[in-house]
C-alpha cells in the first residue's frame, strides 16, 4: 500500500506566482526611483531660481537707479531678470506715498528663463525721488 508522501517541491503555478509578484514590486521600486529623481532634479531648478531671484532683488534694494544687472553680479547665461517700479497707490487715507525725496514703491523683480517668467516677487520700498 502506497502512503501519501510528502511533497517538498514546488509546483509550477506557485513559482510563476511567486515570479509575478516579485516583478511586480521591482516595477514598483523603479517606478518610485524615477518619480522621486524628477522631483528631485525639480527641486534643485526651483532652489537654483529662487537664489537667482533673491540676488536680483538684494542687489536692487542697494542701487535702486541702476535699470540692469552687470553681467559679472548675474552669470547666468539662460536667465535674465527685470524689475519693474510702480507707485504704490492703496494706502490708508491720510497716508503720503512719499516725504521729502523720497516715495514708496512697489518693486516687482521678475526672473526669465530663456524669455518667459518663471519667478517672480515683489517688495515695498523706499526709493529717492529722481528729478
Amino acid at each position: 500500500m502506497r502512503c501519501c508522501r510528502k511533497r517538498n517541491n514546488f509546483t509550477l503555478l506557485e513559482v510563476l506566482i511567486a515570479v509575478a509578484i516579485l516583478g511586480m514590486t521591482i516595477m514598483a521600486i523603479i517606478a518610485m526611483v524615477g518619480t522621486a529623481k524628477i522631483r528631485s532634479l525639480t527641486a534643485a531648478r526651483d532652489l537654483r531660481e529662487n537664489h537667482m531671484l533673491v540676488q536680483a532683488v538684494e542687489y536692487w534694494l542697494l542701487d535702486v537707479e541702476s535699470k540692469e544687472l552687470p553681467p559679472e553680479f548675474f552669470p547666468y547665461p539662460e536667465y535674465t531678470a527685470e524689475r519693474i517700479l510702480e507707485n504704490v497707490d492703496d494706502l490708508p487715507k491720510g497716508i503720503s506715498a512719499s516725504r521729502g525725496n523720497w516715495r514708496l514703491v512697489k518693486m516687482t523683480v521678475n526672473l526669465l528663463r530663456n524669455g518667459e517668467i518663471c519667478q517672480t516677487i515683489s517688495v515695498e520700498r523706499l526709493a529717492r525721488q529722481l528729478d
